[in-house]
Order: C-alpha cells, then structure tokens, then sequence
C-alpha cells in the first residue's frame, strides 16, 4: 500500500486515504512509529481522496507523534485536499506543504 523511507521519514500512501483503507494504513504507521519514527513526511501525492475517516488518521497519527515529540508534515497534497486541510484548520496544527 505505501513506502516508507526510514532515513527521511517520508511515507507515500499509494492510494486514498478512506475508510476503506484506514486498517491497513493505520497500522503501516503505527508499525512505524513503534520502530522510534518520530518526524514524519506525509506525502500525499499519490492520494486522490481523502474522507473524514482519512482526517481523523491524519489527526491521531499527528497527535500520538506529538506525544512522542515530534511532528508531521503534510507535502504535495492536491489543491483541494489541501484547501480541505485549511478549511478543517488542521494546518494549525500540521505543516503543509
């Protein structure tokens, strides 16, 4: 489903992030996490949609890396994923780019 580069702490979701694949990328990332990832790259430039269930991931993967000290980037979003982060606020809490 998604690559991830340890050395850069980069995850590629391949597809969208919905409910449908909220299992799988859920624990993708908690898989990482476990393994002392701590600053991620979320780059979205492989994802089309992303529904509600997608930003409740994006927020708890945000706030169990907070806990953790460290942070979460969000790059290459589409322009409406993007203005959907915005409008939710959530680049308040997430850097986008």
């Amino acid at each position: 489903m998604a690559q991830a580069a340890e050395s850069q702490d980069i995850f590629t979701p391949s597809g969208d992030i919905t409910a449908g694949s909220r299992d799988l990328l859920r624990n993708e990332l908690l898989s990482l996490m476990e393994a002392g990832l701590v600053n991620l790259t979320l780059d979205l430039a492989k994802v089309r949609v992303v529904d509600s269930t997608g930003v409740g991931l994006i927020v708890a993967t945000c706030n169990s890396l907070k806990e953790r000290g460290g942070s979460l980037i969000i790059k290459n979003s589409s322009p409406d994923i993007a203005k959907m982060f915005r409008i939710m606020r959530l680049d308040k809490h997430v850097q986008l780019l």
